[in-house]
C-alpha cells in the first residue's frame, strides 16, 4: 500500500512532456485581472515548477480568458486542479478540453487518473484505452490502466498491461512493483519475488517492493528470506507514511515479532487515530503478545467506529478464545455470523470454542457450515475431525484428517490428530508414522512426542519411548495432563527396562500432577515390589484399590507381582486403558490451543496481506514518465 501523497508530482511529470505554447491573446486587455502582455503559459509552467498549483490555476485561467477555445489550457488547468485534489474541477476541465480536442491522448490519461482517484475504474479504463489507441507507445498509460484492472481485481489483465509497459520501458521500478502486487493476488509468488527484486535493483531506497517481496517469501513459508527484507523495509520506512507502517506492522506480526508490530501499528495510529483496520491489527498483535487488556481496548475502539462490522466481532471472539473465555467468544462469533452469515471464519471460530467447551455436537454443526462455505480449507476438516475423534466416531475422523492432508500435506495438526485416532484404534505403527510426520513440520510439539512415545511403548520399543517422552518433558509444556502422561509412560517404559528406581521417580512425578489416578499407584507399587520395598508396594496397591472403590471400578489384577514386569502383558494393556481415559477429551482436547488458531489465521494473511497499490500516490510511476 502506498501513502496518500499530493498528486502534484503527477501533474509536474505529465506537463513536462508538453510542447511550449507562446502567447496568443484574443480578448480585451485587463479582462478578469489578466494582462494581455503577460505570457501566462510561461507563468503557469513556472508555477508548476514551484509546486504553486493555485498560481498555476490562475495562470491557465487567464489563458482561457483570452482564448476560451484553447483545449491545451483547459487540460493544464485540470492538471493543476488535480494537484490541488479538486477532482470535480479537474474533471470539468478535462471534459472541456476533450470536447475541444478529442484527439489528445495526454488529456485522456489525465482524466483517467481522475476517474481512478474517484474509484470509477471502468471509466478510467475507457479513457486509458482511448489514450492507447491514440498513442500505443505510452508505457505510463499501460501502467495506469493496469492499476485500474488491479483495483477491479482483474489481475490477469493488470499483469498483461504491466508487462506491456515494461516492454516499452523496462527501467520503471513502480511498474515492476505493481506487477509484483498483481502476481501476489494471483498467488504466483515466485513471479512476484522476481518482479519485486527487479524493482529493488532499480531503486534500492523504496521500501515498498522490499516489503512486498517479504510478504511473498512469507506466503512461500520462507521465513529466513522474509526476515531480512522486513528489517530492510523497517530501516527504509518513512515515519509519516501510515500505509507503509501498517504493512510493516503486519509483516512483523506474521513473523511473530509482536513488539515490532505493535510499535509500527502505534506509529500508524498516531497518523491515523481513527482507522479501525489499524486498531484491529494492533489488537491482534497485543493478543499474540499476551496483552489482552490492551487488545480488548483496541477492539472496543474499533467497534465504536464500526459498530456493525462482522470482522471486528470476529477478532473480539479470537481474543476471548485466547483468554479461554469461550462463552464470551461464542457470543462474539455469533454476532459475527449474524452480521455476515457467509463468513466461514466466524463459524469456525465458534466451532472451536464449542469444541473447547466439549460441546462437540454444536462444534460439528459450525464446522459443517464453515466447510459448506469454504470446502477447500484444510484446517476446517482437521478441526471437524477432532470433534469426531472426541465423539469416538473414528471412521469419520480419519476421513476428515485424510481430506485435510490431501488439501495441505504440511498440516502438522492433521498428522498429529490422525495419529491419535490410530492410537485409539490400537494401530500404533500407523500412529508412530503420523506423529513422526507431525514432528517434521512442528519439531517443538510436545504432544506429538508424548503420543509417539506412548505408541512406541505399546509397540514394545521401550528405548524409543524413553527418548520421546524425555524430549517431551524437556520441552516443559504448560499442560499438567500431558506431563502426567509423559512421566507415567516414561516410568512404565523404565520398568520394562528394569530401571525400577527411575520408574518410581517418574511415577511419583506423575502422581504429583494427577494424585487420584489408581493405575499410576498400581504401577508404582509394582516398581516398589521389584525393588523389594514391599511395604511401599502394598501401600500403593491399597491406595489404588481405594481410589477404584470410590469410582465403583473393580480391582486391578496383581499377577504382575508374580514375575518381572518386562515379561508381563497386563501392564501394557492397563496403560492403554489409562491413556484412553485421559487423552480422549482431556489431554488431546485443546492441543496447542492458541497456535492452531494463529496458524489458520496466518495462512490466509500470507496470501492476501499486501494491499493493492494505493490510488493516491503516483510518484514512482510518474517519475518514470518524466524521463520518457
Amino acid at each position: 500500500m502506498r501513502k496518500t501523497t499530493t498528486v502534484a508530482i503527477t501533474v509536474l511529470i505529465l506537463f513536462s512532456l508538453l510542447p511550449v505554447h507562446g502567447s496568443a491573446w484574443a480578448s480585451p486587455p485587463g479582462q478578469d485581472g489578466c494582462d494581455p502582455n503577460v505570457d501566462y503559459y510561461t507563468v503557469g509552467f513556472d508555477a508548476f515548477d514551484a509546486e504553486d498549483y493555485a498560481a498555476a490555476v490562475d495562470a491557465f485561467s487567464c489563458v482561457i480568458v483570452f482564448d476560451p477555445a484553447d483545449a491545451f489550457a483547459y487540460s493544464l488547468r485540470g492538471d493543476a486542479y488535480l494537484a490541488l485534489d479538486q477532482l470535480d474541477a479537474a474533471l470539468q476541465d478535462f471534459d472541456t478540453a476533450l470536447e475541444l480536442d478529442p484527439t489528445d491522448a495526454y488529456t485522456y490519461v489525465s482524466r483517467g487518473l481522475v476517474y481512478q482517484l474517484l474509484e470509477d475504474d471502468e471509466a478510467a479504463i475507457r479513457d486509458f484505452s482511448t489514450a492507447l489507441e491514440l498513442d500505443p507507445s505510452d508505457p505510463f498509460a499501460y501502467t495506469s490502466r493496469g492499476l485500474s484492472y488491479q483495483y477491479l481485481e482483474d489481475d490477469a489483465a493488470a499483469v498483461a498491461d504491466f508487462e506491456t509497459a515494461l516492454a516499452l520501458d523496462p527501467t520503471d521500478p513502480f511498474t515492476l512493483y505493481a506487477l509484483g502486487i498483481s502476481y501476489q493476488y494471483l498467488e504466483q509468488h515466485t513471479a512476484a519475488i522476481a518482479a519485486f527484486s527487479d524493482a529493488i535493483a532499480l531503486d534500492a531506497t523504496d521500501p515498498y517492493p522490499v516489503l512486498g517481496r517479504a510478504f511473498s517469501y512469507l506466503a512461500l513459508n520462507d521465513l529466513p528470506s522474509a526476515q531480512p527484507d522486513l528489517e530492510t523495509a523497517d530501516r527504509l520506512s518513512q515515519p509519516d507514511d501510515p500505509f507503509l507502517l501498517t504493512d510493516l506492522g503486519l509483516g512483523w506480526l506474521l513473523v511473530g515479532e509482536y513488539d515490532a508490530a505493535i510499535e509500527a501499528f502505534t506509529l500508524a495510529l498516531d497518523l491515523q487515530p481513527d482507522d479501525p483496520d489499524i486498531l484491529l491489527l494492533r489488537a491482534e498483535a497485543f493478543e499474540y503478545a499476551g496483552l489482552f487488556d490492551l487488545a480488548l481496548a483496541d477492539v472496543e475502539a474499533a467497534l465504536a467506529l464500526l459498530p456493525d462490522d462482522a470482522y471486528t466481532y470476529l477478532i473480539l471472539g479470537y481474543i476471548f478464545q485466547a483468554l479461554e473465555e469461550d462463552e464470551a467468544a461464542i457470543d462474539a462469533f455469533t454476532q459475527a455470523v449474524a452480521l455476515d452469515p457467509d463468513d466461514p471464519d466466524a463459524y469456525a471460530g465458534r466451532g472451536l470454542s464449542y469444541q473447547y467447551l466439549a460441546d462437540d455436537e454444536a462444534a460439528l454443526a459450525d464446522f459443517d457450515a464453515a466447510i459448506t462455505l469454504a470446502p477447500d480449507d484444510a484446517y476446517l476438516y482437521a478441526w471437524r475431525g477432532e470433534s469426531y475423534l472426541y465423539l469416538e466416531q473414528d471412521v469419520l475422523a480419519l476421513a476428515d484428517f485424510d481430506r485435510a492432508l490431501a488439501l495441505d500435506p504440511a498440516l502438522s495438526d492433521a498428522y498429529y490428530l490422525r495419529g491419535v485416532t490410530y492410537q485409539f484404534l490400537g494401530q500404533d505403527g500407523a500412529a508412530v508414522a503420523d506423529f513422526s510426520r507431525a514432528l517434521e513440520f512442528d519439531p517443538e510439539n510436545a504432544y506429538a512426542y508424548v503420543d509417539r512415545g506412548i505408541s512406541r511403548f505399546f509397540l514394545e520399543d521401550d528405548e524409543g519411548a524413553l527418548s520421546d517422552l524425555t524430549r517431551a518433558i524437556d520441552l516443559n509444556p504448560d499442560d499438567e495432563y500431558l506431563l502426567a502422561d509423559a512421566y507415567f509412560f516414561r516410568g512404565t517404559a523404565r520398568m520394562f527396562l528394569a530401571d525400577y528406581e527411575g520408574a518410581v521417580t517418574d511415577l511419583t512425578s506423575s502422581l504429583e500432577l494427577l494424585p487420584d489416578d489408581p493405575i499410576t499407584y498400581d504401577f508404582r507399587g509394582v516398581a516398589y515390589a521389584a525393588l523389594g520395598q514391599d511395604d511401599l508396594a502394598e501401600a500403593d496397591f491399597q491406595q489404588a484399590e481405594s481410589l477404584l472403590a470410590e469410582t465403583g471400578q473393580s480391582a486391578l489384577p496383581k499377577t504382575i507381582l508374580a514375575r518381572p514386569p518386562q515379561q508381563d502383558g497386563i501392564s501394557r494393556s492397563l496403560a492403554r486403558t489409562r491413556t484412553t481415559q485421559t487423552s480422549r477429551g482431556a489431554t488431546t482436547r485443546g492441543t496447542a490451543r492458541s497456535s492452531r488458531t494463529t496458524s489458520a489465521r496466518s495462512s490466509s494473511w500470507a496470501t492476501s496481506t499486501t494491499a493493492r497499490v494505493s490510488r493516491q500516490p503516483r510518484t514512482s510511476i510518474l517519475t518514470t514518465r518524466s524521463g520518457s
